[in-house]
């Protein structure tokens, strides 16, 4: 009998939502009881695009709309594992 895990992590920019991301976003909350996204910060974004087109509050919030039982979080810029070591996820 295979457990459960209590909380599951994703990453990601978010930055044009699209059914892609809805299905990445619908697959990790069916792996756990716990679904954690963490959202690229703006300045991380422009490290790997060319822009960004939407704020990281408007993605964060596009989530949160969407997905209401999730915790949304932001990136930290400082140390991206920050979230990883707090909130612990058995599966990411």
């Amino acid at each position: 009998m295979e457990l459960i895990p209590e909380r599951v992590m994703i990453f990601g920019t978010f930055d044009v939502f699209h059914p892609g991301h809805r299905h990445f976003v619908e697959q990790a909350l069916a792996e756990g009881k716990q679904l954690y996204i963490v959202v690229a910060r703006d300045a991380t974004v422009l490290r790997f695009k060319d822009k960004v087109r939407h704020p990281e509050t408007e993605r964060m919030q596009a989530l949160r709309d969407v997905f209401p039982n999730a915790t949304v979080l932001l990136g930290d810029l400082e140390d991206p594992m920050a979230h990883v070591r707090l909130h612990r996820p058995e599966k990411i």
